[in-house]
């Protein structure tokens, strides 16, 4: 039986794919709906599945950035 991947596994990939592709991205909720044409309490589910895998991060005002890396204080480089 062939098994397809499931709506929300594409929908947070390609939610990925937007931070990956635009360096230094930082929308809300509701901007991020708009950029994907979808419903906001599907696209807040999205985020935050993003932020507890630790992709993301939820900053003051509610907007989503992804997590980058102090080199001064870890010495682990971003190549984001």
């Amino acid at each position: 039986m062939l098994m397809l991947t499931r709506p929300v596994d594409a929908d947070v990939r390609r939610l990925r794919s937007k931070f990956y592709t635009m360096p230094g991205l930082c929308p809300t909720a509701a901007q991020t709906a708009r950029l994907l044409s979808m419903p906001e309490p599907q696209v807040t589910a999205l985020l935050d599945a993003l932020v507890v895998e630790g992709f993301l991060v939820r900053a003051v005002g509610g907007i989503y950035r992804r997590i980058s890396f102090d080199v001064s204080q870890t010495g682990i480089v971003d190549h984001s």
